[in-house]
């Protein structure tokens, strides 16, 4: 395994410190030199900044808490779904798609409204349980999870109203990102208008008139009046409407989480002490990551109160159980939502026992 310039360095200057260290009168050898552990972290570079920032931090707390012993090299690039199958990594930050190329189970996390806010999803998807199913079902790759993280979500920003419960949805003309075809269906099946564009082209939509394809795009589309868009906070900040107008829609629809995975054979490889040392240094980048998100969009919506934007808490867990409860996605019922067939039942229940209004 190559080690980067800055592992490289500690390790050496460590190991020298160690072998220089002077006898004490009378002793006839030194110490015996410490083993420097060096565990490589690959961060893709389509994160955001902020995760590079973490995982510096991630790796100066390693080395503080085992006082150099366990060294984490930091590198940046292409991160491929198999990076840590394949041995480019021990460590490595995971898209939620990514994961999904692997087991298409993590496709369930990211259809829409499943949790409450970041922290229900940090909760439930950390949690024992969970992560536990999920690494049994990874351990013939060689690959265990250990942290989820939550990395910021889209929101909706409406004129049409709060749109706090399912019947809201009916009727909207709601201009969305195209990154998920299974969220648009979500959307279609509670009763909007559905009018896919990109993310940048969206928040420009607002207000504007579009063309409505009809469904099957048989027949003459129809013109429709944009009331809802989906975008997140910085977007929703930057909109140039009456801000008396608007509704900013708490929806956490398009949480999708990110992971931090080790290479199974890397993890057997640490001693307990410096697995005890590598589970301390992820609790403190789980908090520190986190921080970064939430306290960027607390200061959004204070703002937009602010405006004089309503920001609105939606009854998620009716808009949930609308969409996904069992006993409500008969296939007999015509015009119900039933979920894709990689919706895993379990791992959505054990989401919703971590939900705080549960």
């Amino acid at each position: 395994m190559k080690i980067g310039r800055r592992a490289l360095a500690l390790a050496l200057s460590l190991a020298l410190l160690c072998s220089c260290a002077p006898m004490e009168p009378g002793t006839q050898e030194s110490e015996p030199m410490r083993v420097v552990r060096v565990l490589t972290l690959l961060v893709p570079n389509t994160l955001d900044q902020v995760v590079l920032e973490q995982a510096d931090a991630f790796a100066a707390d390693a080395a503080r808490l085992s006082g150099g012993q366990l060294v984490i090299d930091v590198r940046t690039g292409r991160a491929p779904a198999d990076a840590l199958t394949g041995g480019e990594a021990d460590l490595a930050f995971l898209r939620n798609a990514q994961m999904a190329q692997l087991d298409e189970r993590f496709s369930t996390f990211a259809l829409p409204f499943l949790y409450d806010d970041h922290q229900h999803l940090s909760l439930a998807l950390n949690s024992e349980e969970l992560l536990g199913r999920l690494n049994t079902g990874l351990q013939p790759r060689g690959i265990r999870l250990l942290n989820a993280f939550y990395s910021g979500s889209a929101f909706l920003v409406s004129t049409k109203g709060e749109l706090r419960t399912p019947s809201d949805y009916k009727g909207i003309a709601a201009a969305l990102r195209t990154d998920n075809a299974d969220k648009l269906a979500v959307f279609s099946s509670l009763g909007a208008r559905v009018l896919p564009y990109s993310a940048s082209a969206i928040p420009n939509m607002l207000g504007a008139q579009a063309e409505l394809l009809p469904e099957g795009a048989d027949g003459p589309a129809e013109e429709v009046t944009v009331d809802t868009i989906e975008v997140d906070t910085e977007q929703a900040l930057a909109l140039e409407a009456d801000p008396n107008t608007l509704f900013f829609i708490k929806s956490y629809h398009a949480a999708a989480p990110l992971w931090l995975g080790a290479n199974e054979q890397s993890l057997a490889s640490l001693t307990d002490y410096e697995r005890a040392v590598l589970s301390e240094a992820c609790a403190g980048l789980l908090a520190g990551l986190e921080r970064v998100y939430t306290d960027r969009e607390a200061a959004a919506f204070d703002e937009l109160r602010a405006r004089g934007v309503e920001v609105v808490e939606i009854e998620r867990q009716q808009v949930s159980a609308v969409l996904y409860d069992s006993s409500r996605n008969l296939p007999l019922d015509p015009g119900r939502y039933l979920p894709p067939a990689y919706f895993d039942r379990r791992l959505y229940e054990i989401i919703q026992s971590y939900s705080p209004l549960s």
